[in-house]
Parts: structure tokens; sequence; C-alpha cells
């Protein structure tokens, strides 16, 4: 099917027109009059003839009339709408005439939009929105990326959120800890060494007893011998006993030496300080281990996300924009890397413009509807895009100021504007 414009239009009782025929000839088709004589009602019944119930006015016929009708002329189809008692129809024909097979929505809604038929609408509509049509206009449906990327997203944030704890686990142990022994001192064996030793030199303090008393016994023996030579065999007797004891026991206390016991007092009493130290030496060792852990995972998921922003990236450079600059972020859609929102206000209307051209490659009809506010230079982007991407826009605006404007009065033309 070739482009479709419109040739001809006819209407009848439609809301405030009562009968109109019109054959737009120029790219750009301004209709112009006062307000309440019928201009938006034309528009109205455009969009209701192609848009279906969903664009058509609650109160369509005109007040005391019976019935609303109206023709449309896009060359290879034409499309008649008839709206009564009886409810409302429509009938799409060839360019023989010929009622078209199937369904006549059906037929009308494979090139009607409502975005392409009022491109304007575009711009007020909210981000999101004009993402999603942006999205189906150029071909990329990212849902199934962005859902992965939002559910790795989230999964990076918890692991996130774990690593952070671990880490500042780690953080809680002094640098010191890193200097401790791998293994914590026994002070069970300390202690066993301690009673080992107190033991050894307990044997020692009884040699050492014993001398005393030998030396004692060899004083006394000898005061004996001294005070009792009556005695003597007897006292000289006792006094080699004595003295051989004596010899025996200086004999123990050369090989009697002490076990030094204040180092294993002093290792005791640090014991628990050192095992302190090796065991927030292995705590913090576990710690960093799970740290790293966390922060692999961390890495992990974060390739893959960046992984799939490539793959976003490299689909957008490849898809086919309307307009150069065009894209969209996951705020919405965006204008040479800024919000659309952002953008100037010729900016946004030559955008809104293009992607209506482009979302209907089949209709090169548009409509802007209370386009009074537009400027010189908007009226210029107007005619810029109709010759450029071969359109027909057709124009409402207020009063007959506009050359070559098709003036509507009081529900019929009026004339064409003289002005030039």
């Amino acid at each position: 099917m070739n482009p479709l414009k419109i040739l001809a239009i006819e209407v009848e009782n439609f809301k405030r027109l009562r009968a109109v025929k019109l054959q737009p000839s120029q790219d750009v088709c301004i209709i112009g009059g006062e307000n309440e004589q019928g201009k938006t009602s034309l528009f109205d019944f455009i969009r209701s003839a192609c848009g279906g119930a969903k664009e058509t006015p609650d109160v369509p016929i005109r007040r005391g009339a019976d019935a609303a009708h109206g023709f449309i002329d896009f060359g290879e189809l034409s499309v008649e709408l008839t709206i009564d008692a009886k409810g409302r129809r429509v009938v799409v024909r060839n360019a023989d005439g010929k009622k078209c097979d199937g369904p006549p929505q059906a037929i009308l809604d494979k090139f009607y939009s409502k975005v392409a038929f009022r491109p304007l609408e575009f711009a007020s509509k909210k981000p999101e929105e004009q993402q999603k049509i942006l999205r189906g206009l150029v071909g990329l449906d990212f849902a199934e990326l962005d859902a992965r990327r939002a559910k790795l997203y989230e999964q990076r944030t918890g692991v996130g959120r774990v690593r952070d704890d671990a880490e500042a686990r780690v953080l809680v142990f002094p640098a010191t800890v890193q200097s401790a022994p791998d293994a914590e001192v026994s002070v069970a064996e300390l202690v066993q060494q301690k009673q080992a030793a107190d033991t050894h030199n307990l044997k020692n303090a009884t040699v050492r007893s014993d001398y005393v008393a030998a030396c004692d016994y060899a004083g006394r023996s000898a005061q004996a011998v001294r005070d009792a030579r009556a005695a003597l065999d007897k006292a000289l007797e006792q006094e080699a006993k004595d003295h051989a004891f004596q010899l025996e026991a200086c004999r123990q206390l050369e090989a009697c030496k002490d076990i030094e016991t204040q180092s294993i007092v002093a290792a005791i009493a640090s014991a628990e300080t050192t095992n302190a130290t090796v065991r927030a030496k292995r705590d913090r060792a576990a710690a960093v281990a799970k740290f790293k852990e966390h922060d692999r995972q961390y890495s992990d998921i974060t390739r893959q996300l960046e992984a799939i922003d490539a793959e976003k990236a490299e689909k957008m450079a490849k898809a086919p924009w309307p307009i150069p600059g065009l894209g969209f972020s996951d705020a919405g859609v965006t204008l040479n890397g800024l919000p659309f929102e952002q953008g100037s206000k010729a900016e946004r209307m030559k955008v809104s413009l293009a992607i209506g051209a482009a979302l209907n490659p089949n209709l090169r009809t548009m409509l802007l509807e209370d386009a009074s506010l537009l400027d010189k230079s908007s009226m210029a982007i107007v005619h810029q895009v109709a010759r450029e991407r071969d359109m027909q826009i057709l124009i409402e605006r207020v009063g007959a100021g506009d050359p070559g404007a098709i003036i509507i009065e009081d529900g019929e033309v009026a004339n064409y504007s003289s002005e030039a």
C-alpha cells in the first residue's frame, strides 16, 4: 500500500459542523476560524472516523439533527462514518469503491496511531510512556534485559551490604593482631612445668635443711667431746657417723641447682593475652576471607550489569532513531544525552513530529490541534518536517490571519484566507 494522505473530506452534522467539504492540497493545511465555529469538530471527526469508538465524542451528532455522516478519501482507501440512533457504523472501501474484506476497524487500526495522528501529544506524556512509545518505534524491547538487570542490581545490593558488614568486622581488629603467633600458648603445660619445678625445688629445700641439721649435729657432737671426755669413744664414733653424714649432705648440696620459675610465672600471666591475640588473628583471617568472597560476588555481578548495559548500548546505537540524538535511559527519553523535557520547545516539537511520522509509514497525515500558540519558528519546523518527511499536516489555529487558511464559520467552510 502506498502512503496515505487525505485527498478529500465531507462531513455533515458532526458536533458543530453543518456541511463541510475540503480538499487539502498543501503539505501544511491550516484550519482557521474563531472559537466554537467547528474547527475542533472537524479534527474530532477525522479521529473518530479512523480511531474507532474510543476516539468518538460522547455527543457526536449536531444538535437538531438525526444523524451525523462523513467521508474521508485517502486515495487507495476511503472511510465512511455514519452515527445515528442505531449506533456507529464504519465502511472502508478500496480505490475501486468496493468494500474491503474484514472488520473495518481492524483495517483502520493497521495504519491508525493516536500518537502518529496527534504527534504533539508525545511531548506531554509521562516519561515512562514516551519511552515505551520510542522503544516500540525503534524495535528495542529491553523488558527481559531490564528485568534481569533489576534482579542482578537487587542481588548486588544485598551482596554489597553483606560485603560491607564483612569489611566492618575486619576493621574491628587492631593492626597488631596480624603479628600474633599462629598457635595459642598452653596454660596447662606451663602450670605443669611450674608444678614440676616446685617439686624439684622442694627436694632441694629438704637437702638444704638436712645440711643445716648435719652442721648442728656436728657442732653438738664436738661440744659433747669437749664437755664429756668420758664419753669420748662413744662421741668419736658418733662424730664419725655425723661427719660422714655431713660430707654426704655437702656433696648433695654442691649438686643442688634450683630451676628458675619467674619466667614461667610471667609466661602464665601473659598467656591469656597472647592467646586472645592469636584468636583475634584467626578471627580476622576468617573475616578477611568472607569479605573477599563477598567482594568477588559483588564484582562478578557488577560485570554482569556492565555487560547488560553494554548490550543495551550496542542495540541503541544500531536502532533506527527517527531523529539524530534520540535515545532513552531508565528515567525516560533522552535528547543529546539530556532528559527530553529539558530540550527546547523547538527541539521537543521537532522530535514529536519526527516520531509521529516514523510511527506510521503508511498514513502520512498528522493533526496539530490547539496550535494557536505556535510561533514563526515553530511553524517553520512544521513546514520543514512536512517537506522532508513527505507528510500532510493539518493545523488548527484560532483566527483568520494565516495565509491560505481554510476558515470554518458556523459549521461550514466560509472562505480561504486571502492574506499572503
